[in-house]
Formats: C-alpha cells, structure tokens, sequence
C-alpha cells in the first residue's frame, strides 16, 4: 500500500493521506472522532452495525482484528491499533531526533547493520521478534497502541501473549467450532455468496465443512497448472457436495505477465516473502468476477497477506 507516514511532525499531512488512500475505510464518522479501518472488513462491518463503538473499542478489539489496523481519529491526536500478531507491516523509525512510524520498509534509512539479525536470518530464515537488518527500524510488536499527536510520538505494548491466553481460555465461545467459523465469515462477508480457495489442504478443508455444517450457499476457486493434483483434489470435493468450482489455469497469458506483476508487488507490498506466489494469486484474482469475496484458511492468508508468514516464523521461533 502507499505508505502513511505516522510522523508526529507531519500531523496535518498524516490526516489528509487518511482521508485520500484508497487501502483506508472509513467506519465512523462524527463531530468528534473517526475510525478507519485498514484491510479488515470484519472490523469494518461491526463499527457500521454498532457493535464496535467509541466506548469499548479499546478494550474488546482484539476479538476481531486478527490482521490490519485500526485507526481513531480524534480533533487533536490520532490512535492506531494494530493486530494482534503484528502481522501487518508497521515499522518504527527513531535516529537522534527522528521517531516515526510508517507501513513501509526503508532500509537505507541512516543505515546501520544489525549483525544480530543477520544471525537470526541465517538461522531462522527470517528476523526475530521486531528486529530488521537497520538498527535504526524496528517491526511493531503486536497489540500495540500508537498515539500520535503535533510533535509527540508514544508506542505502548497494550496486549500480550498472556492475555491472549486468557482471552482464549475465557472466550465464549459455542460448542462447535464451526459455528464460531461461520459467524466470522458472516462478519466479514457482505456478499451473500462468497468464494472459498480450496485446495485440499487441512485449512480450507475445516472451512469447507464449516461453511456446509452452517448450510452457506458459496462457490469454490482453485488456481494452478493444468491437470495439477490441488485442483483435482479440490474439483472432486466440490462435486461431492454440488458446489461450482473454478479452476484457474496457469497458463502462457499467465507466464507472460509475471513481470509486470512483480513490479506491481515491490511497489505495493515489497516486504512480502512470497514474491513467487502472489503472482498468481493477482492472477486468480484478475480472473474473478469483480467484486468477489474470498475466504481463505491462514496458510492461504499467507499469500494475500504476505507478512504473516514472517510473524509466524517469528512467534514459532
């Protein structure tokens, strides 16, 4: 996405790029506070309805933003809450008087080479915890509050693992796990009909039986070379249960437009490690009808959302 500069120092700039990038929602909007959501319908769709309101935002919103931003919007300072997970790519910068925080990465920064993380790389295949090969930048922990007003910058780690634990072991939640499945699909989706990726695989397998135990009318979408055993796999299961599968192909139209795909993903999303697989997910997605709602188990949310695989490396780690 076109980066946001949380920038203490730039506070006016920082509210007109809110209200001009195309990635930013905006859920509410009164006299005194607006709140902006990135990259999270579920969120966007529980501001709208009431659900989430100015009131209990803070304390109940790790219930619902699993990935993506939050963004209160008041008259003389702005909050930004970010995942739980730290999935979505929020970075602080801080060098002699500078501190700043941006959604992208700028690693020529005043650079100076971590040589810690450069071990953890070689080691881990990714950095640990929010470090980056520039000691001046450092990855967002998740659950954290940023509070951003006319020359003051101020981070606060406001929800941990531990409280995530006992949020889990407290939740209320239904006997059925596929009840609670399908309440978060119908708080995410606002199409009647949505489209699952399938691929055979244990995650959108769970889905698939989700979504027939709550008797949801959707379709099913599979992409991949010609005859590949996914989207056999996944074209059968379909048939099993009447469901209209798509079946996108790989094809030479495909090959021949990775190079303008893989520019589009350094300019937009070049923290991604998936540089390989999004272009084919830009390419299923080019073949859709417009206006299509996908749902996706996490090992396929790794491609949208290229960063959580790295979080997950890191969190395993």
């Amino acid at each position: 996405m076109k980066s946001l500069p949380f920038d203490p120092r730039q506070f006016d700039l920082l509210k007109k790029e809110l209200r001009s990038n195309p990635r930013v929602v905006c859920a509410l909007d009164n006299s005194t506070l607006r709140i902006l959501v990135i990259d999270n319908p579920r969120v966007t769709q529980l501001v709208r309805t009431g659900h989430l309101n100015e009131q209990n935002i803070i304390n109940e919103y790790h219930e619902y933003l699993d990935y993506g931003l939050i963004i209160l919007e008041y008259v003389n300072h702005i909050v930004v809450l970010n995942d739980l997970y730290g999935c979505f790519p929020l970075f602080e910068y801080k060098h002699s008087q500078d501190h700043f925080v941006s959604t992208t990465y700028n690693g020529s920064y005043h650079f100076e080479l971590d040589e810690t993380a450069v071990y953890d790389y070689f080691f881990f295949n990714h950095f640990i915890l929010d470090a980056t090969l520039n000691k001046h930048i450092r990855r967002i922990k998740g659950g954290s509050k940023i509070t951003i007003e006319a020359n003051q910058l101020h981070i606060e780690h406001v929800f941990d693992w531990n409280d995530w634990l006992n949020f889990i072991q407290n939740a209320r939640t239904s006997k059925h796990t596929s009840t609670d499945l399908v309440l978060t699909i119908d708080q995410s989706a606002q199409s009647k009909k949505p489209t699952l990726t399938l691929t055979g695989g244990f995650d959108s397998r769970l889905l698939l039986a989700a979504l027939l135990n709550g008797n949801k009318s959707f379709d099913t979408v599979t992409w991949g070379e010609a005859n590949n055993t996914q989207s056999a796999v996944a074209k059968a299961l379909s048939d099993q249960f009447g469901i209209t599968h798509h079946d996108m192909i790989l094809d030479e139209k495909f090959v021949q437009s990775i190079p303008s795909k893989k520019d589009y993903i350094l300019q937009n999303i070049p923290e991604t490690p998936f540089l390989i697989d999004v272009p084919q997910f830009i390419h299923m997605c080019e073949n859709l009808p417009k206006g299509t709602e996908l749902i996706c188990g996490f090992m396929g949310s790794e491609i949208i959302r290229g960063p959580s695989y790295s979080s997950q490396v890191t969190l395993t780690a």
